[in-house]
């Protein structure tokens, strides 16, 4: 077949036919064999179709992960619709705005979830059988009946992903079946993967490599094993989960694989993992080193933009990998790759560094209402240099080098974008946010990178440059504002207030200066003139986050996350000479709760298999406030 006839449902229903009896999918609370997903699927595909689905269609889907949220994005698939997975940890602005955007026909929702979905759009709750409707403002569907498996074609949407803006707003990219397709049969045959392997399905929906996790191990008879909400950065749970399900392929983020790494014992090792792929973000060498002297698992680094399905590029670390650098390699199935000097001429010799262009199956159709931004970024080789091909290309903004014949190096950006956590942040969007914060006439973002992640600051310049302006009054605001309006991952590390940003001598914004600015902000930026009457858990806390100890003071409201949490209990655990599990944080993130519990668990001499051990209780634990 050919790649551009390829579709998603057509795998799928080839993988249920050929082993129907079993497993394909899998939660803490129920597990369903091939035969059991098909009918399930094809069930509710039927009633979003009697909804008024339509093949071409939009339909969002707002699930915490679970069998259901897999059960929701495979029907909209079969009723010839693409899907737009909504994270619920986004806050509720955010979800009204991708709803607005991409206008669905349904919102397929749990009942928890309800609620939080404006009454302007249809919503159906699903919830571990057949889905209920409630019709909003938009009224009933006119009902139907789903396309056959045929129907479907390769050039239609299978998904939307919502990425970072320049233009102060998300936009999302509508990927093909082709696209997808293509990419997991290049998967298949780069690491194949048998009946006896189990992925986990834990990366956030608003990530397009939970797009390969969702639908790789479907298709290619694996087990899909999906991890609870909200987990993703409890390392405890995932080293429990990883032997107690058999994991044996899993994808992480660097700086997650860093963070689980720093936060597990030394002897903990990780054999029974075939294939770790890290992408998102650059991996650096010292990060391969420090797995591979803990697992005999193949770790091959991907790469790819949203605007072209999941991966473009791939290669697997040597092992071990010695004083070899790290690539991001070679370009994956019915894929082009160009790296381009500034006058559109090919750059073709070692270590010459250029912006690579994308061509091939796997890009997607544009962004989403956004005729002028997608003229911008999809274009013609021709239209820049009328020597080369006439193909479809993506610019990416990348700046890569061929370190190897047909391997490539990522060198960096050729624009302001910037990744924290796998995830891609347009400065401009967090920008637009503070412009509407009274107070505020300038901001600017920059990063820098901290002791296990990249983190963001923002800098902005009180109106009018008034001296005696509050400062902490404005810094608080715009921290709220940001909290209402972005994701966990876009809020920054610190809000430093400046009289004027630093200006290039024709007027634009000096980013070289913004980026040295940043190195020289301190932790804590202020002294607690208190600090030497803190305990030392008190004086750990308020300098991890830049903020008074107060009992009152919750770890995660106040700016904290997974990657912080780890530099706390790694302290803690210094100091008092024993491990204490970080989901101890998670359960009393509230300093005085937490501090009574940690006296009790040191107090009680807790070991690996008692209280807050990753080999105790298999029950929910608490859900993170994190990306």
């Amino acid at each position: 077949m050919d790649s551009t006839d390829q579709t998603i449902t057509s795998l799928l229903e080839q993988a249920w036919s050929a082993s129907p009896s079993s497993v394909a999918l899998a939660d803490a609370k129920q597990s369903l064999d091939r035969a059991q997903l098909a009918s399930r699927v094809r069930q509710l595909a039927d009633e979003l179709a009697a909804a008024g689905v339509r093949p071409g269609d939009i339909a969002a889907v707002y699930v915490e992960r679970s069998v259901e949220l897999v059960l929701a994005q495979l029907a909209v698939l079969f009723a010839g619709a693409a899907h737009v997975a909504v994270d619920p940890d986004d806050p509720q602005s955010r979800l009204e705005y991708i709803l607005d955007d991409c206008r669905p026909a349904v919102v397929v929702c749990s009942r928890s979830l309800a609620d939080r979905v404006p009454r302007r759009h249809r919503t159906y709750v699903i919830d571990g059988g057949p889905i209920s409707g409630a019709a909003g403002a938009s009224g009933p569907g006119t009902g139907g009946v789903r396309p056959g498996t045929g129907d479907i074609k390769g050039s239609d949407g299978a998904y939307l992903i919502y990425t970072s803006g320049t233009t102060g707003a998300p936009k999302a990219s509508l990927n093909t079946h082709a696209g997808l397709s293509s990419r997991l049969r290049w998967l298949q045959t780069f690491c194949p993967m048998s009946e006896s392997d189990v992925v986990l399905y834990k990366t956030a929906c608003g990530f397009d490599v939970s797009v390969a996790e969702l639908y790789w191990p479907l298709i290619a008879g694996g087990t899909l094993f999906c991890a609870r909400p909200g987990v993703q950065r409890d390392t405890d749970y995932l080293a429990e989960v990883l032997v107690r399900q058999g994991i044996t392929i899993l994808h992480f983020v660097p700086s997650l694989l860093d963070l689980f790494l720093a936060s597990r014992p030394d002897h903990e090792r990780y054999d029974s993992v075939r294939y770790l792929l890290a992408g998102g973000e650059a991996l650096s060498p010292e990060l391969v080193k420090r797995w591979q002297a803990r697992s005999t698992g193949t770790l091959i680094n991907m790469y790819g933009p949203s605007e072209c399905a999941v991966y473009t590029t791939a290669w697997k670390c040597p092992q071990p990998l010695g004083d070899r650098r790290v690539l991001i390699g070679e370009a994956v199935a019915d894929t082009g790759l160009w790296v381009l000097d500034a006058d559109g001429n090919q750059v073709l010799a070692r270590d010459q560094p250029g912006e690579l262009y994308l061509s091939g199956v796997g890009l997607s159709r544009g962004y989403l209402g956004r005729g002028e931004l997608t003229a911008a970024k999809f274009m013609n080789l021709t239209d820049i240099n009328p020597q080369l091909p006439a193909l479809r290309v993506y610019r990416t903004g990348d700046v890569v080098a061929w370190a190897e014949p047909g391997q490539l190096e990522f060198r960096g950006r050729a624009d302001r974008q910037l990744k924290v956590r796998g995830h891609r942040i347009e400065p401009e969007e967090i920008e637009a946010v503070v412009a509407a914060v009274p107070g505020v006439t300038q901001s600017a973002v920059a990063a820098r990178r901290g002791d296990d992640v990249t983190e963001l600051l923002l800098f902005v310049v009180a109106k009018d440059g008034d001296p005696d302006a509050d400062t902490a009054n404005l810094v608080a605001t715009v921290r709220e504002t940001l909290r209402l309006r972005l994701p966990p991952y876009m809020q920054p590390r610190h809000v430093i207030v400046l009289d004027a940003l630093p200006l290039t001598p024709n007027g634009k914004l000096d980013d070289g200066a913004l980026v040295a600015l940043a190195a020289e902000v301190d932790e804590p930026a202020t002294e607690d003139p208190a600090a030497a009457e803190l305990t030392p858990l008190e004086r750990t806390w308020s300098t991890l986050l830049n903020t008074p100890a107060t009992p009152d003071s919750d770890f995660f409201l106040a700016g904290g996350d997974s990657f912080l949490g780890v530099r706390l209990m790694r302290e803690i655990s210094t100091a008092a000479g024993q491990r204490v599990p970080i989901r101890l944080l998670f359960a009393n993130p509230v300093l005085a709760d937490f501090g009574r519990e940690l006296e009790r668990y040191l107090s009680a001499g807790a070991s690996e298999t008692g209280r807050g051990s990753p080999r105790g209780s298999t029950g929910d634990p608490p859900t993170e406030r994190d990306d």
